[in-house]
């Protein structure tokens, strides 16, 4: 006999949904206050306190839950707080000055004429303790976005689609109005570029490039009439293509390259809506609109290069940009981070860390705030063990990847997981190409959308295996001797 399903108590729809509102308050106010890498910004005294505190409740709550469902993500997770607590322990003169790279600063104390007193691994604790701040705040969307179900992460995600729109229209006003607009949201910025709710250019630019998966994700969960999805097609298709000018304001070439990345992403990404899919294979209209879509994308690029306003395009052969300083400086960052294994510098400690080996040749007003090479930063400041963390990460990365990959093919039930699972995988692919030239995951906003990216893989990976077991042939227990 079948029982029949009970429906969810009032409580239990509580309980659920109070995880998918922590993480959407957290998500309006990372974009609204967090589009900044530096840890001087004022919007930080709001948002770290908001970002810790839910934090907490995350760990209280969730992390039994989350232990028992996800214990290897939770395990890199734990990881990377015990690294950050390890830079932190204050140790002895005997051990501290036997670190490799902490010679200038035993001569600093030494010309002073003052006593050695008990220092951390970090070479600077308190942008340490700045960074074990800042990483709660993607734990905690990580945490709260793994306990959503499948629909509260796509509903999150239009979410996002929507602030993207939002930033990329300010962009727009900014880079169309005066040089110090008050659109402006941080005070050191890119002024004169389209930034929208961030500070640096190339991170609106990757953000906007994120937004091609999401709009294949959102058109592949439509429903309705044909007429009603074909109308939400077109309204996706002239905003998707509105990207295009969007991208080439703000005059990012990294940004540029993810775009191109993120369209070919969400083509991979999007799967036909099962109530269309026999009407859009009858008649070709998938075709068709894509047809239609990549002309009127081609169209609005070359507009908006002919109207000069394609900064991206000019910098891609301009000879004066910064990017020759950075590869001035790779030799020494290379050094550098040799000579602080196998410990490191200290997490967040890379100014200092570079200050201390810096060339007269490089010296400027200007100083180099990150590595912009987030694998070669953190090779520096975390040392061998932060070395392990990014393997242990990139390895995860790319057997989703796989796993997302031969999943091609799945329909049904598993259809709707395995497109967010691509939507996430696509993010976090435009993220990590972007941390090869810059630090777009240090930045509140970008980390907690790559933390929501992680969930929607894991959610995806979690569904399909399910399925796999669920499907697998059972064996026939041996049958028992007969007596005769």
């Amino acid at each position: 006999m079948i029982a029949a399903a009970t429906p969810a108590s009032p409580t239990t729809t509580d309980a659920r949904s109070v995880p998918v509102l922590c993480l959407t308050l957290l998500l309006i106010a990372v974009f609204l206050m967090g589009g900044g890498a530096r840890d001087d910004i004022q919007s930080l005294l709001v948002l770290r306190p908001l970002g810790a505190m839910l934090f907490v409740g995350a760990v209280i709550y969730l992390l039994p839950r989350l232990w028992a469902e996800y214990r290897f993500i939770m395990m890199l997770v734990v990881a990377v707080l015990g690294l950050l607590l390890l830079h932190l322990i204050p140790l002895p003169p005997a051990l501290w000055t036997a670190l490799p790279g902490r010679e200038p600063i035993v001569a600093v104390y030494t010309a002073a004429d003052m006593a050695l007193p008990w220092l951390p691994l970090s070479i600077a604790p308190e942008t340490t303790w700045n960074a074990l701040f800042a990483v709660t705040v993607p734990i905690a969307a990580l945490m709260f976005a793994l306990t959503a179900r499948h629909a509260d992460l796509v509903t999150l995600l239009r979410l996002v689609l929507i602030i993207g729109i939002a930033s990329g229209m300010i962009g727009l006003l900014q880079a169309i109005g005066p040089e110090r607009s008050l659109l402006y949201l941080y005070r050191i910025t890119n002024h004169g570029s389209a930034v929208g709710l961030f500070a640096n250019r190339n991170h609106q630019a990757l953000f906007l490039a994120c937004l091609f998966p999401l709009f294949a994700l959102h058109l592949s969960m439509i429903s309705g009439t044909i007429d009603q999805q074909r109308g939400q097609r077109w309204v996706v298709f002239a905003a998707a293509a509105l990207l295009v000018p969007l991208i080439l304001v703000t005059g990012s070439r990294a940004g540029l390259i993810a775009g191109v990345g993120g369209l070919a992403a969400a083509f991979w990404v999007y799967r036909t809506p099962t109530s269309q899919r026999r009407v859009v294979r009858s008649e070709g209209v998938g075709l068709r609109d894509k047809l239609l879509v990549m002309t009127a994308i081609v169209a609005l690029g070359l507009i908006t290069f002919a109207t000069s306003r394609a900064t991206a395009l000019q910098r891609l052969f301009d000879s004066s940009s910064g990017d020759g300083l950075r590869l001035q400086a790779l030799p020494t960052l290379l050094d550098s981070t040799l000579s602080f294994l196998p410990f490191g510098s200290g997490i967040g400690s890379f100014v200092e860390a570079y200050q201390i080996v810096e060339p007269d040749a490089l010296l400027s007003p200007n100083y180099f705030n990150h590595a912009h090479n987030d694998a070669l930063e953190i090779a520096l400041t975390g040392g061998l063990p932060g070395i392990a963390i990014m393997l242990a990460v990139l390895g995860l990365f790319v057997a989703a990847g796989m796993q997302l990959i031969r999943a091609g093919k799945s329909n049904g039930t598993l259809a709707q997981p395995l497109v967010l699972g691509r939507a996430g995988f696509s993010i976090l692919a435009i993220l990590m190409f972007g941390s090869i030239g810059d630090y777009p995951l240090r930045t509140p906003a970008l980390s907690v959308l790559a933390a929501i990216a992680v969930a929607g893989v894991a959610l995806s990976w979690r569904a399909m295996a399910e399925r796999s077991i669920a499907t697998m042939p059972l064996r026939r227990a041996p049958s028992s001797p007969t007596s005769k």
